[in-house]
């Protein structure tokens, strides 16, 4: 025993194992035969770690700070260097914003011959003084049509010009000029006419020629015509400049093309020439129509810190709020929107607050923000126009607030501008808030919500100047009372809206607003009225195999498939004694309407009409609206048919038909126990053993409890 009160055997063998062990001894048991080798000594590895470890250099406490005085001064530098390029920038740009037609006013200053002084005055009330004229003495009696319309018919004016000669000697500067002049709306559909007197005059185009044609033609969204012009330029062997890619850029952001975006940025880029904030702007908006929204935000963080050129105007911040809208992000939407404000210093128009009110109206828990900054856009003196209405009736229908929701349409459609007339859009949102109204039965507010008196001059006791015809006005689809507490009231309301959308707007009556209602009935259990709009209101692809279910689904057989509502005496019915009105036109059902139907039919275990919805779905997914839907869309919604599919069987006890669907699907879709957790409840409630352990096996679980 040693003084610490540890044995020789117990005690660490660390300091011996490192005296070198003889070489002889090293030899026991090896073969004679085998030769002898000096064998190196052993080390252990902590004495090898501590001679090959480098002495630690210490840090000394007054170089460490020098160094981030240095670094700190040297941010401070380049800070100050951005600040006075973006205070030189300011002082060169005028506060205004550059349209297409101010574009135009400068190219045509460009244009002018040296001799000719251009000065930016306010545009005349007639053409005519405009014209060249060379061109004024060709008009004849087109001449006075010019002088007598602020905005004359330039179809009528090209044929008197053709009739005395066309652009036969005149100077190519000259025709531009009377292009530019040609409004945007008639200068695209009168594209082809120009191009061929240019052609019959024999004269040359040049590059602005082609760049007031496609400028036009992009507005409009026509890709076909703007690429041909494209090609005829290339073919005349003009060089494009960075307006003529621009142009073509924001042909293919209406298409949703990104490839060919794509494809002409690097073309562009592999000419030299240097892409502007137009052309960032039209990308970010191709991809935003392409749902591409992960490369939208790389093309944003990009031109934000390449040079003060290219930084974000408040158009392209509008595009990236709307952007975070389509995703449902409202914190980084209003992020933007301070750092546009605060950081940036820009004031925000119409648009970004509009594309605001849209991000924060999809997030149910930014629904008071969404009429915030509707106020806080209307205090400022801009108008509020039907899209952002829109967008607080979306808030609604996503809050559930339909006292709000009934308010703001009543002063929609008594208001006197059309401009805030309701569309289908309008509408649509209504209908969603009556799926997700709050009801407390016996609650009655005595108040009304102030924040929807948006509309200027709207007042709902006055019917004048309204734009709605007397009959109209006396059928609007309001019940009396400003709040409705009961669900009852709440499809019955939602009811005469429908009929009134048919017979007095039935322009507006599609299958967006059929699957509105259709998504009313299933939320407040209309349940009758929910099978009877499927069957009744839509089109069929197949109208033999619709035949087949008429005796099934008759509405006035004793026999018919019963309603499971858990709520029977809230389901009203439509009355017997009036006659039911049915729409002559049908529009078709689409994807979402068979998703709602599932939903019915999973909810109340209607396998019946489960099964005559899967087989209409089947025959649309051989329709090519159904191929055009994004990929994405397709298996997000096409997993979610197979699940409540699934679902529905199992409700009603086919335990076996549903696990021979999961056989099939079960490495197509990646399911979840959320998935199949109804069809496990029921097959652990029938005893079948079977069943649970192939749905253990498809979800990969081992013994343990589920």
């Amino acid at each position: 025993m040693f003084r610490n009160g540890l044995s020789a055997g117990r005690r660490s063998v660390r300091v011996s194992a490192c005296i070198p062990i003889p070489a002889a001894s090293s030899q026991i048991g090896r073969a004679a035969s085998t030769p002898f080798k000096p064998e190196i000594p052993f080390v252990c590895l902590s004495c090898q770690v501590r001679s090959y470890a480098k002495p630690r250099k210490t840090r000394s406490p007054l170089g460490e700070s020098i160094k981030r005085l240095e670094q700190h001064v040297q941010f401070l530098e380049t800070r100050y260097r951005d600040h006075v390029k973006q205070e030189a920038v300011k002082a060169e740009m005028l506060s205004l914003e550059i349209t297409d037609e101010m574009q135009d006013e400068a190219y045509a200053a460009l244009m002018a011959p040296e001799t000719q002084v251009t000065t930016f005055l306010p545009s005349p009330s007639s053409t005519l003084p405009q014209l060249p004229k060379s061109i004024v003495t060709r008009l004849g009696t087109a001449a006075a049509l010019i002088k007598s319309q602020e905005t004359p018919q330039w179809e009528t004016v090209l044929q008197e010009l053709q009739a005395n000669g066309g652009f036969k000697k005149v100077k190519i500067e000259d025709v531009n000029k009377t292009i530019f002049l040609v409004p945007m709306s008639q200068r695209a559909s009168l594209t082809d006419t120009l191009l061929s007197m240019i052609e019959t005059s024999g004269i040359l185009s040049n590059v602005v020629t082609y760049d007031l044609l496609m400028m036009a033609n992009a507005a409009r969204g026509n890709l076909e015509v703007v690429q041909n012009l494209f090609k005829r330029l290339k073919e005349a062997k003009l060089a494009p400049n960075i307006r003529i890619y621009g142009h073509l850029l924001k042909a293919y952001s209406f298409t949703r093309d990104v490839a060919s975006a794509s494809a002409a940025f690097q073309e562009m880029h592999a000419l030299g020439i240097k892409p502007n904030l137009i052309v960032y702007t039209s990308l970010i908006k191709t991809c935003i129509n392409r749902e591409e929204l992960d490369t939208a935000w790389q093309i944003f963080d990009l031109i934000k810190y390449r040079s003060s050129e290219t930084a974000p105007d408040v158009s392209t911040y509008s595009l990236m709020i709307h952007a975070c809208a389509m995703r449902g992000e409202a914190e980084k939407a209003l992020d933007l929107f301070r750092h546009m404000v605060d950081t940036r210093g820009l004031e925000p128009d119409e648009k970004v607050y509009d594309s605001l009110i849209h991000a924060c109206a999809v997030r149910k828990d930014y629904f008071l923000d969404a009429w915030k900054y509707a106020i806080e856009m209307r205090d400022k003196g801009m108008r509020v126009a039907r899209r952002t209405l829109n967008h607080l009736l979306q808030a609604c229908g996503k809050n559930g607030d339909l006292t709000r929701a009934r308010l703001l349409m009543r002063l929609m459609m008594s208001s006197p501008s059309p401009e805030f007339q309701p569309d289908e859009r309008s509408f649509q949102g209504l209908l969603r808030a009556y799926a997700t109204a709050k009801w407390k039965p016996g609650f009655r507010k005595k108040t009304v919500p102030q924040e929807a008196f948006l509309l200027p001059n709207s007042n709902g006791n006055d019917r004048a100047g309204t734009g709605l015809g007397e009959q109209e006005i006396e059928g609007l689809p309001f019940l009396q009372g400003s709040v409705l507490t009961t669900r009852k009231e709440i499809l019955a309301e939602a009811r005469q809206l429908l009929h009134y959308i048919i017979e007095y707007r039935p322009w507006f009556y599609s299958t967006k607003i059929l699957n509105a209602y259709l998504d009313v009935c299933y939320v407040q259990y209309g349940n009758r009225e929910l099978r009877k709009v499927y069957l009744e209101y839509y089109s069929s692809l197949d109208p033999d195999k619709d035949a087949e279910y008429d005796d099934e689904f008759d509405f006035s057989s004793p026999t018919a498939e019963a309603d499971n509502s858990p709520h029977p005496s809230t389901d009203p019915s439509p009355d017997s004694n009036s006659e039911d009105k049915k729409p002559k036109y049908r529009p078709r059902r689409n994807i979402h309407t068979f998703e709602i139907a599932l939903e019915y039919a999973r909810k109340q275990g209607a396998i019946g009409f489960a099964r005559k919805v899967w087989a209409d779905r089947m025959a649309y997914c051989l329709t090519q609206e159904y191929w055009d839907l994004f990929l994405s869309v397709r298996e997000r919604l096409d997993f979610t048919a197979e699940k409540l599919m699934v679902q529905t069987l199992a409700k009603v006890g086919y335990l076996r038909e549903a696990l021979d669907r999961l056989k099939v699907l079960q490495y197509e879709y990646d399911w979840t126990k959320e998935d199949l957790k109804p069809v496990y409840d029921k097959a652990r409630e029938t005893d079948d053993i079977e069943i649970v352990m192939e749905i253990r096996s498809i979800l990969k679980l081992d013994d343990r409890r589920w």
